[in-house]
């Protein structure tokens, strides 16, 4: 998933764009989140280090029970090649997984994703929008886009 609508880069007045927070729309965004897959057998949740990531996916962690961990694959300029090699990798794991990463990764895994042949349908890449992905027979079978969720 694309994390949620976060503070403008124009509007932080931080040093380290890493600590920058959703706005209370993002947590809004955040909460719907949680509701929509408080059922779905998510056995990991996975998030870029940066603070707007870790606190999208937080309510939904909580809310199952589980960690949030983190990844510097996941971080926002970081290879696509590597974080689309370990998106694969958590795909092999038994049992569903939220990745939550930024708008310049989300779109180039999907992209990847089309080019192997997965049926994406529409596509779209709205803050805190996610992309429910399907593994089977070694690759992705499909990817479906789920708008924001508002809470």
């Amino acid at each position: 998933m694309r994390h949620a609508v976060a503070l403008s880069r124009k509007a932080w007045k931080g040093d380290d764009d890493d600590l920058r927070p959703l706005t209370p729309k993002g947590q809004r965004q955040a909460v719907g989140l949680a509701d929509l897959l408080r059922d779905a057998p998510v056995r990991r949740v996975e998030s870029s280090p940066a603070i707007r990531c870790v606190d999208t996916v937080q309510p939904l962690a909580e809310k199952l029970g589980l960690p949030v961990e983190t990844s510097d694959l996941l971080r926002e300029g970081a290879s696509l090649d590597k974080a689309y090699e370990h998106v694969m990798k958590i795909a092999r794991k038994k049992g569903d997984s939220v990745l939550c990463a930024h708008g310049d990764l989300v779109p180039e895994i999907i992209e990847t994703v089309a080019r192997e042949g997965a049926d994406t349908g529409v596509v779209r890449f709205a803050k805190g929008s996610i992309w429910k992905l399907e593994w089977g027979h070694g690759h992705f079978k499909s990817a479906a886009y789920l708008p924001p969720q508002s809470g």
